[in-house]
This record gives C-alpha cells, sequence and structure tokens, in this order.
C-alpha cells in the first residue's frame, strides 16, 4: 500500500499538481493505559520544546512536537517552519558531522525553500501589505533525538482579521502538507480516503 501511494505522490508531482508533498506513514497500537499516563511518556521520551493535549469526551489526542508553527503578541504574527531533519547521537564530532551535511545538502535545502515559499504565501493572505519578513533563515536547531533546519516569519495582522481568522487561514503547517498547501492537502486526502486508485 505504501509504494502504491509513494508512487501516486511521484505521479501528482510529474504532472505539476504540487510541487512538494508529504507522504506519511500510519503506525496503530492499541493500550489501555490513561492518557495522563500516556502524555507524561510521550513528553518524557521526547522532550521537545511543546508538548500538547487535546480532549473531549470521545477521545484525548496528545503529543510533543519543537515547533509552535503560530504564534501572536499583539498585532504580530509568528510562524515557525521546519524542513530538513538528522538525528542527534549525543556524540558531538557525529553530530557537528550530521549538522554540517544537512546544511549542504542540495534535497534538504530545496525542501525547506518550499516549506517557506508557502508558508510566505499563507502569510500574505492575513498580513498587512508589505510586512511578511523572514527572521530566521535556515537556523539549525538540535533537540534530544533529532535536529531540523527552521526558519521564522513575521508580519503585522491585517486590522480586518482575529488571531483566530488568521489561524483558520495558515493551518496547517506545510511541512505536514506541502505546496501549494490546498492542493498538496488534497492529495493526502486522497489517500486517506483511498480515492487516488483502487
Amino acid at each position: 500500500q505504501y509504494q502504491r501511494d509513494f508512487e501516486f505522490v511521484i505521479g501528482q508531482l510529474e504532472k505539476g499538481t504540487c510541487e512538494g508533498a508529504v507522504l506519511a506513514l500510519e503506525l496503530k497500537r492499541t493500550i489501555h493505559a490513561h492518557w495522563g499516563n500516556v502524555f507524561n511518556e510521550i513528553t518524557r521520551g521526547n522532550p521537545s520544546a511543546y508538548g500538547f493535549m487535546v480532549s473531549d469526551e470521545n477521545c484525548t489526542i496528545c503529543g510533543s512536537t519543537p515547533l509552535a508553527f503560530m504564534s501572536m503578541e499583539n498585532d504580530e504574527i509568528c510562524l515557525d517552519t521546519d524542513a530538513g531533519t538528522r538525528p542527534v547521537t549525543g556524540n558531538q564530532a557525529e553530530d557537528d558531522a550530521a549538522e554540517a551535511d544537512l546544511k549542504a545538502s542540495p534535497k534538504d535545502q530545496r525542501e525547506h525553500d518550499i516549506v517557506v515559499r508557502a508558508e510566505e504565501a499563507a502569510l500574505k493572505a492575513v498580513a498587512a501589505s508589505g510586512s511578511v519578513r523572514v527572521t530566521v533563515d535556515k537556523e539549525v536547531r538540535r533537540f534530544s533525538h533529532i535536529m531540523h533546519m527552521y526558519s521564522v516569519l513575521e508580519a503585522k495582522l491585517r486590522s480586518d482579521l482575529t488571531a483566530g481568522e488568521a489561524l483558520q487561514t495558515l493551518y496547517p503547517p506545510a511541512a505536514v502538507t506541502g505546496l501549494p498547501k490546498h492542493d498538496a492537502a488534497l492529495i493526502g486526502q486522497s489517500l486517506e480516503t483511498g480515492l487516488s486508485g483502487p
């Protein structure tokens, strides 16, 4: 199934439907632990900058991520983007070499540029004219198990929009869809619903 999905995405890229797309692999496991214990174990095992948990009467979603995605102070929007990854081993020489390889990799540079361009386009839709700027450009940040290449974009929110409306427009992150966001997300949706083929 994964191979078939992979070939479908390659076909969409070749046809020009999108410039970048993200193909995920779903893994499932049934557990009987309390959601609080699951959350604590996730954040202990992956101590990234942000832990999250959303719960209602039907289900609980929790996780750990190094990416804030969107934050806002007064009328200034800040978007974190990440694309380009290497493992962190704890060995200084190996990790320094991995970081140098990440910075020099044409594949990772291209992937990162696609994500930044997608977020710039999305941000312009909610930003005051001429206010979009890149304030951090391809900075490598290391975490407990992994390093990512980051860029940060900032802009002034249009006066006729709220933070909630901005989030609705900007979500989801390009790093989990591709470019253009909408078309890449539709490709992912077609795979998830089994509409890409027999």
